[in-house]
């Protein structure tokens, strides 16, 4: 199955001197597959080192020691064309650190490692991430573009990508059908592949079922104590605390503030959760004016949450689970990290707005940056839903263009222009017009380019 980060990969690879690249991603994810498969495509020789299974010796500022005892467990001579990808790395802490020497001592050679809980084997060591020194790569769940390739809809996607205001609707029967099997399988490997195998969508619920199994048994390696039971859960919180800002005395009710929060970051560290921080989107860049204090969150995956809510296949056709979270849910992780004109090379990053004064109560989905620009983003399941808290911020920040992703079909009135002459519903009146740009939730992903035409 292709990944849409191979071309990073190559970027990468076909630089003259590469900094060592860390692959960054929650278990399972398939930071190992995409490796393996690049190197099959671009015919790269690998030199693939299991941390589990090989142990390296050499002190972490010898690169030729390391480099010697590699070719001698593969039995081959490494060269620049070659690639040396530490797998699992997270299980030989000290070849992190050897990672910023041989970016200093060996900038010839090209090196990629991976793995997960990483922070948590930092936090364990005396050593810092060689900052500087090293490139990363943050790897998502298989968005649906690449759903759809799996599927061996490249015909449809290149369509897309050449032409998505003609197309994203053109083709909206097709695409609808394959986004309602996306939100229910998502976008783990090992679940769309079963999916693509077995032509069913219930055939994906047995490996979520071991992928949570997965996670909830790393939890031992992020706390000890009582502080596992609660960890526990809130994670079986989960799916009540999605979307909403986060309320610590609901979650864990009599538990401190500040226990909860550093139970929640344990889950955003292991990367099963994405924080979503309010932003007062008055001008950019947008990450200044963020509000740590004030922030909501999304799981790291739609199909497995879907499994988390024990959520029927039947629901996702019906319309009816599409409403509310899934809806955000499926927007807000292809946003994290889809949004960003390179792809997985930046850390991803969410933001929302809210007002939650009794007076002039209102709330924005999502708010993001184009440019110079600030737009934001309302989701809804259904073309009908009013639009109160997006005109007042629209009017009261003097933007000029918005989004709005819904499942509705459209011939029509996919772009429009918004007028206000009397906006009283947040006890203010306004007079202004903006444009509002109307498209399908699948279509999320192809924002970028909507946006530039």
């Amino acid at each position: 199955m292709y990944r849409l980060a191979e071309k990073n990969l190559d970027k990468w690879f076909q630089k003259k001197k590469s900094k060592p690249l860390l692959i960054r991603g929650a278990r399972q994810i398939g930071k190992t597959y995409l490796v393996r498969s690049f190197c099959k495509t671009e015919g790269i020789d690998l030199f693939e080192v299991n941390c589990e299974k090989i142990k390296i010796r050499s002190s972490p500022t010898d690169v030729t020691g390391i480099v010697s005892e590699i070719e001698i467990a593969i039995n081959k001579k490494i060269t620049n064309k070659h690639l040396i990808f530490f797998d699992e790395i997270q299980d030989a802490p000290d070849l992190i650190q050897s990672l910023r020497y041989f970016y200093e001592d060996r900038p010839d050679l090209k090196v990629i490692a991976s793995g997960s809980l990483l922070e948590f084997v930092l936090k364990s060591h005396d050593f810092s991430m060689p900052v500087g020194r090293v490139e990363y790569l943050y790897l998502s769940p298989m968005t649906f573009q690449e759903f759809l390739l799996a599927n061996e809809k490249k015909i449809l996607v290149d369509a897309i990508n050449k032409n998505p205001e003609q197309n994203i609707y053109k083709y909206y029967k097709e695409l609808s059908r394959l986004f309602k099997d996306y939100l229910f399988v998502g976008g783990m490997p090992e679940a769309v592949q079963e999916y693509i195998e077995s032509k069913s969508v219930l055939a994906a619920r047995d490996v979520h079922k071991s992928i949570m199994k997965t996670y909830i048994d790393d939890f031992p390696k992020y706390c000890k104590g009582n502080r596992l039971e609660k960890l526990s859960r809130l994670f079986e919180a989960v799916p009540k605390l999605l979307g909403k800002k986060i309320k610590f005395s609901e979650l864990l009710p009599g538990e401190r503030s500040e226990v909860t929060r550093e139970l929640i970051m344990l889950l955003v560290k292991a990367r099963l959760l994405h924080i979503c921080f309010h932003t007062n989107g008055n001008g950019t860049p947008i990450r200044a004016q963020k509000d740590e204090k004030v922030f909501k969150l999304y799981f790291l995956d739609v199909g497995l949450l879907c499994y988390l809510m024990r959520a029927d296949y039947d629901d996702i056709l019906s319309g009816s689970l599409i409403d509310g979270i899934i809806s955000e849910e499926f927007i807000g992780t292809h946003l994290a990290y889809t949004w960003q004109d390179v792809y997985g090379t930046e850390e991803p990053e969410l933001y929302y707005w809210l007002n939650d004064k009794k007076s002039a109560s209102a709330e924005l989905d999502f708010v993001i940056q184009k440019g110079t620009a600030i737009i934001p983003i309302e989701v809804k399941s259904g073309q009908s839903g009013k639009m109160k808290s997006l005109i007042y911020f629209m009017l009261t920040h003097k933007l000029k263009r918005a989004i709005r992703f819904d499942l509705a079909e459209r011939d029509e009135d996919r772009i429009r222009e918004v007028r206000s002459d009397k906006m009283t519903t947040l006890n203010d009146s306004f007079v202004g017009k903006f444009e509002l740009i109307n498209l399908p939730l699948y279509a999320v992903e192809f924002l970028n380019l909507v946006l530039h035409k």
